[in-house]
C-alpha cells in the first residue's frame, strides 16, 4: 500500500508573493491539513496523505498580507 503524495511545485513563488517565509507557510499548511510533509531541494512542498476535503475549506486570509488601498 503506497502513500499519497502531492507536489506543490510553485510553493516558493507563492510564499514570495505573500511576503511570508516558506517555513512559516509550511507549518501553517501542515497544521491546517493535519498531515505530514516536507520542502524538497527544489523548494517544492511535498504533502503526504489525503486532505482534499480540508483544502476546500481552508481560509488563507490570516496568512495573506494586508492590501493597501
Amino acid at each position: 500500500m503506497g502513500t499519497k503524495k502531492t507536489h506543490w511545485t510553485n510553493f516558493n513563488e507563492i510564499c514570495l508573493a505573500m511576503a511570508r517565509q516558506p517555513d512559516h507557510v509550511f507549518q501553517f499548511f501542515m497544521a491546517e491539513l493535519g498531515t505530514e510533509g516536507s520542502i524538497d531541494g527544489n523548494k517544492q512542498l511535498i504533502i503526504r496523505g489525503k486532505f482534499a476535503a480540508k483544502v476546500s475549506r481552508l481560509d488563507l486570509g490570516p496568512a495573506l498580507p494586508a492590501v493597501p488601498g
